[in-house]
């Protein structure tokens, strides 16, 4: 069974300009374009009744993708293809919402994003790799808010 990459199409074109080229290392935000009226917007955020929610998703995935190796593919550092719950896990964001965004996002129609078979992607891209079982990670338990400790004394 062959994994998807999700790689945001046109990235070096839409989301990097001339200070994000020049940042090393993870960087701390990305440049979104603000259009509120071409087509692929109104797809997305008003021929559907989770558009706004997708959009929102749409978001939180460009962010994750800015900080991946190479930018605007969505790879984790452990070299495997995020996944909605992987993306879910980084971002606190609903898994259903990122899924059903991505299947949206990558539609002929809309075309934000493509998705690629990793295994080829990472032939080309990925030094020593080899075709790997598919695993999700577990999904991590929410951390409990750190409390004062009593004082260890009876009363």
């Amino acid at each position: 069974m062959s994994r998807k990459l999700y790689r945001i199409r046109d990235w070096d074109t839409h989301f990097e300009n001339s200070g994000s080229r020049q940042l090393k290392g993870t960087p701390r935000w990305v440049a979104v374009p603000n259009k509120h009226d071409g087509e692929g917007y109104l797809l997305l955020v008003v021929a559907h009744d989770a558009g706004p929610a997708h959009f929102g998703a749409w978001n939180v995935i460009l962010q994750v993708a800015s900080k991946c190796v190479p930018r605007g593919t969505l790879i984790r550092d452990n070299g495997t293809p995020h996944t909605a719950l992987t993306i879910s896990i980084k971002t606190s964001f609903p898994k259903e919402i990122i899924a059903a965004a991505l299947d949206r996002l990558v539609s002929e129609d809309i075309s934000w994003m493509e998705e690629l078979d990793f295994d080829t992607w990472a032939s080309k891209h990925l030094k020593g790799h080899k075709e790997t079982p598919v695993s999700e990670p577990k999904q991590e338990r929410a951390k409990r808010p750190n409390r004062p400790r009593q004082s260890g004394g009876k009363s």
